[in-house]
């Protein structure tokens, strides 16, 4: 304890400016716009949502508020990071131009990435075939089938198969980590960086 207290006296406070924050976040519950597997028995009906198919939810708005709640207490109230009266620069608005190097870079890299995670999960992907229809099951059905997490927040009814085990893991939590792996990989990958 003598040392840790020793060693926090040393620490100075940073004094700069934030340049840059990247957030991924799951802003909120959006209604599939197609079935999550081609065995899936639940059916698309607008009733369950009545928001509409793509948009969000009625939980989906109240954790985008809250969200938006959580950003602006952080940066904006608590650590003053971000001025109260802040407007979004017109050089950092999303851009529609495209760079043809990043596109080809990121997507070889992007092809590496999935041949390497596809050949770690083949196991799964046999096991998945099966349960959920697809004909040749890969990466690219884990971020399709992600969409039963948006089946259960509307509490449809879900296959037993989703709570069977694995090696210790069961299919659902497999799905959930996947994806996870697959979706920080799109914003956290080495030639992506180079280019911001």
């Amino acid at each position: 304890m003598i040392k840790l207290a020793s060693l926090l006296m040393f620490l100075q406070p940073a004094a700069g400016e934030l340049q840059f924050v990247v957030g991924l976040m799951y802003a909120g519950d959006i209604p599939p716009i197609r079935l999550p597997y081609p065995n899936d028995l639940n059916e698309l009906e607008l009733d369950i949502y009545p928001r509409g198919i793509g948009r969000l939810t009625e939980v989906g708005v109240k954790r985008v508020y809250e969200l938006g709640r959580w950003l602006r207490r952080r940066y904006v109230t608590d650590h003053q990071l971000i001025p109260p009266n802040y407007s979004m620069p017109e050089r950092l608005r999303p851009l529609t131009d495209t760079c043809d190097r990043f596109e080809r870079e990121t997507r070889f890299e992007e092809e590496e990435f999935r041949e390497q995670f596809d050949a770690e999960n083949v196991e799964w992907y046999e096991r998945l075939e099966e349960d959920t229809g697809f004909s040749r099951f890969n990466s690219k059905n884990v971020e399709t089938l992600f969409d039963v997490e948006k089946e259960i927040a509307q509490g449809l009814p879900q296959p037993a198969w989703l709570n069977q085990s694995h090696n210790g893991v069961t299919v659902l939590d497999w799905i959930r980590e996947s994806f996870r792996k697959l979706a920080v990989f799109k914003v956290a990958s080495e030639k992506r960086a180079r280019f911001a």
